[in-house]
C-alpha cells in the first residue's frame, strides 16, 4: 500500500477541495459537525472524546469522498503510533498550527528518540523512592522524592464524609486503610494543549480532562471498585471526585454515581417491574462507532454500517457511547418505545439505569454532557 507523503489531515482535505466541496457542505453531507471535521483536517485528534469517534467520523467523511476506507484508517493508525512513540508534551506540539513549529517539524523529528531518552531518564529517576507502591501488599509510599510534591492522605473514613479534592497537578493523593495504603493516585502535571492531567494509579498511567470518569479495578477481583471523575483542570490544581467501594456485591450492579455531576437530562422509559434482563439493540442508518458497557463488563467498541445493529444484555444498567449519535437508535424487547440516539453530528453517552419508588421500578435513561 503506496501512503500519501503528507498527513492525513492535509490528505483528506486536499481530497474534498478537488470535489469543490467546502467544510459547511461536508458537515451537511455527512451530518457531522463542521468542528469535527475541522479537527480531523488538522490532524487534531485530541479534540475527541475519545478514538472510537474519530474513526466513526473518518468512516463517514470516506464514505462522501469516496476514498479508500483501508488506506485512510491505515494512514490514521500510522499516525497514532508515532505520536504515543513521543513523549505527550511533543504529541501535542507537533499538532499546533503555529507556522514556526511547522517550519522546524524535522527537527523536532530527528529530536524525538533523543527527548525519549531523557524521559527515561527522568521517569527512572522520579520513579526510585516509590517502588514499594507497586507491591500487592503495599505501605504508606515516599512520593516526597518528587519536587515540590505535596502528599494529601485520606482516611476511608474522611472519603465517605467528604470525597471532592482540589490538589496540585503535581501532588499526590494517597487514600488509607487505618495505616495501610489502599491506593495512591499520583498526579505528573498537565497536558496544556487541551488541559489534560496526567497521572498514576498502580502501574497504569492516564490523560484525562475536565468531565471524564474513569472506573477502574483496584483489587483485582474483577469489579470496578474506584471511580474518580475529573472535575476541573488548571495549569496549577486539579479538582476531583473520588469514590471508593469498601464491599462490592458479587451480583450485577450498575453504580450511578460517579455520573451524577455530569447528567444533562434524564427521562423515564418504561415500568419494568417483574422484568430482570434488559435486551437493548443499536441500529444505525450510516456509519457510526458504538460503546457499550453492560452492568460491570467491560466496555466493548463496534464500527456499525448503515443497517448493522448490535444487541447486548444487562440485569441494573448499561452505558452507550455513540460517535455519530442523530444516525442510531436504541432499542428493548422489554417494550416498545424507540429511542433516538441525540443530535446528527455529534457524539452523545447516556446511561440507562432502574430505580424502584413504591411499588414500581422504571428504567430511566440519564444523557452525559
Amino acid at each position: 500500500m503506496e501512503y500519501p507523503t503528507i498527513s492525513l489531515g492535509q490528505y483528506l482535505r486536499n481530497e474534498r477541495e478537488k470535489r469543490g466541496l467546502s467544510i459547511d457542505e461536508a458537515a451537511l453531507e455527512t451530518n457531522i459537525a463542521k468542528k469535527y471535521i475541522e479537527a480531523l483536517e488538522k490532524d487534531e485528534y485530541g479534540f475527541f472524546p475519545a478514538e472510537m469517534y474519530v474513526t466513526g467520523f473518518l468512516s463517514s467523511y470516506i464514505e462522501i469522498l469516496e476514498l479508500d476506507k483501508e488506506l485512510v484508517l491505515s494512514m490514521y493508525k500510522r499516525a497514532i503510533s508515532k505520536e504515543k512513540e513521543a513523549p505527550l508534551e511533543v504529541f501535542y506540539d507537533l499538532h499546533t498550527t503555529n507556522r514556526g513549529v511547522r517550519k522546524n517539524g524535522r527537527w523536532i523529528v530527528l529530536s524525538i528518540p533523543i527527548l525519549l531518552i531523557f524521559a527515561v531518564i527522568a521517569f527512572i529517576n522520579t520513579r526510585s523512592g516509590s517502588v514499594s507502591s507497586q507491591q500487592e501488599s503495599m505501605q504508606i509510599s515516599d512520593y516526597s522524592a518528587r519536587k515540590n510534591s505535596i502528599i494529601t492522605n485520606v482516611s476511608l473514613l474522611e472519603l465517605e464524609q467528604n470525597n471532592q479534592f482540589s490538589i496540585g497537578t503535581e501532588d499526590t493523593i494517597v487514600l488509607l486503610d487505618e495505616e495501610t495504603e489502599v491506593v495512591a493516585i499520583e498526579f505528573l502535571g498537565v497536558v496544556q494543549r487541551n488541559k489534560q492531567i496526567k497521572f498514576n494509579i498502580g502501574q497504569n498511567q492516564y490523560v484525562y480532562k475536565k468531565g471524564d470518569v474513569l472506573n477502574t479495578d483496584i483489587s483485582g477481583n474483577g469489579i470496578n471498585d474506584l471511580s474518580l471523575e475529573i472535575i476541573s483542570v488548571t495549569e496549577k490544581n486539579v479538582e476531583l471526585v473520588i469514590i471508593l467501594k469498601k464491599e462490592i456485591a458479587q451480583t450485577s450492579f450498575f453504580d450511578t454515581t460517579p455520573y451524577l455531576k455530569s447528567i444533562r437530562n434524564t427521562v423515564p422509559l418504561a415500568i419494568v417491574n417483574n422484568k430482570d434482563i434488559f435486551n437493548a439493540t443499536i441500529s444505525a442508518t450510516r456509519p457510526v462507532w458504538v460503546g457499550y458497557q453492560a452492568d460491570t463488563a467491560e466496555e466493548q467498541q463496534k464500527l456499525l454500517n448503515a443497517g448493522d445493529t448490535v444487541k447486548f444484555t444487562f440485569i441494573d444498567g448499561a452505558k452507550v457511547s455513540l460517535g455519530n449519535a442523530g444516525v442510531a437508535t436504541i432499542t428493548f424487547s422489554e417494550f416498545t418505545n424507540v429511542i433516538r440516539g441525540g443530535t446528527v453530528g455529534e457524539t452523545s453517552q447516556s446511561i440507562f439505569y432502574k430505580k424502584t419508588s413504591g411499588s414500581d421500578t422504571t428504567l430511566y435513561r440519564s444523557q452525559l454532557k
